[in-house]
């Protein structure tokens, strides 16, 4: 087929951010997946070409301009809690502490959406003709449009865009815990990751007003998945993105059906969990999404019930839905990647 018009391409891997911007500023690497949140500067950016999704435009880079692009990614930044070690009403009290909509613009810069479900709106399931799966994914969140369990009727359980400290505080006290009996728990981060500290950082005056004591740590993305896999983690923030753009890419992991092999361990002996609720939300995957005769009408109606089980249940809080980034020099020609970021290179072409 077509020949590529470069001999060579060299990814490299840094994992220090400021270190990636760096040689990208010096001019020792021609494109720039992605920049730290800390250094990115939202007004310098000028979108020129709207395609779609994506966002094709200039960023003013320390007075020299170079190539921007922009497209929301199939991921989700979110909270994971193990059950076993963090009860419902902790949980739920981190849910009503936390404000999506702060977090997307203050934190992330305008760079994500908040998040109100472990699917990102794009990939998410859609009931009629006519509604997209962005709008069924807001609907749902704000007012429970075509909602299927109890306590999911109004939308969002712990407050669509704002933080509501009363209500973490009451459930809290509800479970037995007072300013004489606090919650103490362990919240760990990715070493080095801003966005998350701050996240955690956020969340820990106000769960303090709950009657629950964090500390915030750091460890490798090795030692806290392997922790998360052990069983002795707590609660760590996790960015997760789609390897293919179904539903059923995220929501396997919190239908309960085998909890021993989940982070959340929602399910397992010991743990902190309502049977009833489980028990439906596995009949809603195995009846519903899994069965032989299932519909793309009941796996919507199943997807949406594990959602909510989740919302109620509270095993993964889900934060912001992030965008892709790339920024590359003006003597590169590339086009911007789309939603899966797969791209490939053979026009690629340099004029250095």
């Amino acid at each position: 087929g077509t020949q590529p018009e470069v001999e060579e391409i060299v990814f490299t891997v840094v994992p220090d951010g400021n270190a990636r911007l760096s040689r990208f500023e010096n001019g020792n690497a021609d494109i720039l997946e992605g920049m730290p949140t800390a250094s990115f500067t939202p007004s310098n950016v000028s979108i020129e070409e709207q395609d779609g999704a994506k966002s094709v435009g200039t960023y003013d880079l320390n007075g020299t301009t170079v190539n921007y692009g922009q497209i929301p990614a199939l991921s989700t930044e979110y909270l994971v809690f193990n059950t076993l070690n963090v009860p419902t009403a902790v949980r739920q009290a981190f849910a009503y502490a936390l404000n999506q909509h702060d977090v997307a613009q203050n934190v992330f810069k305008g760079t994500a959406t908040p998040a109100y479900h472990i699917v990102p709106p794009a990939a998410y399931p859609t009931f009629e003709e006519g509604v997209t799966p962005s709008e069924t994914y807001t609907r749902h969140a704000e007012d429970g449009y075509q909602s299927n369990l109890e306590g999911a009727a109004d939308g969002y359980p712990y407050g669509y865009g704002e933080t509501d400290i009363e209500s973490a505080r009451q459930v809290m006290e509800d479970a037995g815990y007072s300013s004489d009996n606090t919650f103490e728990i362990t919240a760990t981060t990715i070493s080095g990751n801003s966005q998350y500290q701050q996240v955690f950082t956020r969340l820990q005056s106000k769960l303090r007003q709950a009657h629950i004591e964090m500390e915030v740590t750091e460890a490798s993305f090795g030692t806290i998945i392997s922790q998360a896999i052990n069983g002795s983690m707590e609660v760590f923030e996790l960015g997760d993105g789609m390897e293919y753009p179904g539903p059923q890419n995220f929501l396997r992991f919190l239908f309960g059906g085998n909890p021993a092999t989940q982070f959340t361990r929602w399910g397992a002996e010991d743990s902190y969990f309502d049977e009833e609720l489980r028990q439906t939300t596995i009949d809603a995957w195995e009846q519903n999404y899994a069965a032989d005769e299932a519909t793309a009408e009941t796996q919507a109606e199943a997807f949406q019930t594990v959602e909510e089980g989740n919302w109620l249940s509270m095993q993964e809080l889900p934060i912001v839905n992030p965008a892709s980034q790339r920024f590359w020099h003006t003597h590169v020609d590339v086009e911007m990647y789309g939603v899966m970021e797969n791209q490939t290179f053979t026009e690629l072409t340099l004029s250095r």
